[in-house]
């Protein structure tokens, strides 16, 4: 059924609409987290899709959807969250792509959620010359990378808005857009979401302890915060340097 749906699909796709994918995120969060005992699968979740199609459910679903393709060529994506950063879910999931790579099975690149916070609470503390190497480890398998979900929580203290979160906010979203833009497998930036009362951090996130956060680069009125002129800085900065070096060619 999974395969029949793979082929519909994508017949409908390049038949209709040809030349319109620019990637596919075949596969979406299959990493057990560091807090999830359940090793039924080693390092994959115990999700509906394992138990149904197999422990091979990755590599049938990547060469279904080639397979499906034609002679259209699009990049093949797993996409995770949780391994933005060092730790044991990153090991996994490199693991996972070893394995994947080691049988030939057909993918491009990793999608990487990057969902960051200001804070240390919750998540490991971002660290840009962490994130810089994870980015290197998955440029060294020759994987496409895409930031697929990005956004900074500033609210996990509990304690709301402030002037000085905004800032560390906008310090965070220009060293992450800085790495990515100096990494040249990094094939995309995505925001999740624009607009802060819209965000899935209001009431959508629940194994945060708040129910409100501002993770996005525009207020509730549409108005940049400081996090677009942060990110807009790394964009300006990337774009200084490269014209310097097309000039001194």
């Amino acid at each position: 059924m999974v395969q029949g749906y793979i082929a519909g699909l994508m017949a409908h796709i390049t038949t209709n609409f040809p030349g319109i994918l620019s990637a596919i995120n075949m596969v979406n969060e299959v990493i057990r987290d560091d807090a999830d005992p359940d090793t039924t699968y080693g390092n994959l979740r115990n999700t509906f899709w394992v138990r149904k199609l197999g422990a091979t459910f990755i590599t049938d679903i990547a060469n279904w959807t080639k397979a499906a393709m034609g002679s259209e060529s699009i990049p093949l994506y797993l996409n995770e969250y949780g391994v933005e950063l060092a730790g044991d879910k990153l090991l996994r999931f490199l693991s996972l792509l070893d394995d994947l790579q080691s049988s030939s099975v057909p993918l491009d690149g990793v999608g990487l959620q990057a969902h960051f916070s200001i804070h240390d609470l919750i998540d490991d503390p971002f660290q840009g010359t962490v994130f810089q190497s994870v980015l290197e480890e998955y440029a060294s398998r020759g994987l496409y990378i895409e930031i697929t979900e990005l956004d900074v929580r500033i609210n996990d203290d509990q304690s709301g808005k402030s002037d000085d979160k905004l800032i560390r906010q906008s310090d965070l979203y220009q060293e992450v857009v800085a790495a990515a833009l100096n990494n040249p497998l990094v094939k995309g930036i995505h925001l999740w979401g624009f607009q802060d009362d819209l965000s899935y951090l209001n009431g959508s996130a629940d194994w945060l302890p708040q129910s409100r956060d501002w993770g996005l680069i525009f207020d509730e009125n549409f108005q940049p915060k400081p996090a677009y002129y942060g990110l807009a800085r790394a964009l300006q900065e990337q774009s200084r340097l490269t014209m310097a070096t097309c000039t001194s060619l």
